[in-house]
């Protein structure tokens, strides 16, 4: 009886833990492909806000000029990164750690992290769920 109570209690967890991680992973966007993460560096040669579909107010995107060619790289919410003091501006020389997936028939880089300088902004969790998730439902980002 105690032999049976311990495995439905471990095949419980197991099930929770399974969920909690493909929940991520839909939050997170079905486009994030941890298989295609890379790191790359450049300089900002645009910044732009776009309309957020979550009235986050509104996306922050840059194109990021490297070595090889460049990047359309979509960072986030305007509110989380101003939220963290991070400011970006033409000019600047960063590194972008993401996932580079097919966006409306583009190519472009969904950003985990971003180092400009010494400071580095994380945007997404290990999974590519955005750390600003729930910011709308007036929890404190990431909050579950």
């Amino acid at each position: 009886m105690h032999h049976s109570r311990l495995i439905s209690v471990v095949a419980a967890a197991v099930t929770i833990a399974l969920t909690h991680d493909a929940a991520a992973q839909v939050r997170g966007g079905a486009l994030y492909d941890r298989a295609t993460v890379q790191t790359v560096r450049g300089t900002v040669s645009v910044v732009d806000t776009l309309p957020s579909p979550r009235d986050l107010g509104g996306g922050l995107h840059v194109q990021l000029k490297a070595a090889d060619k460049s990047y359309d790289v979509h960072l986030g919410p305007q509110s989380f990164l101003a939220g963290k003091s991070f400011n970006l501006a033409v000019g600047d020389n960063v590194q972008v750690t993401g996932s580079v997936v097919k966006y409306n028939n583009a190519s472009a880089l969904l950003a985990a992290s971003i180092t400009k300088g010494t400071v580095t902004v994380a945007l997404r969790d290990s999974l590519g769920v955005p750390l600003w998730a729930g910011m709308r439902r007036g929890r404190p980002p990431n909050a579950r």
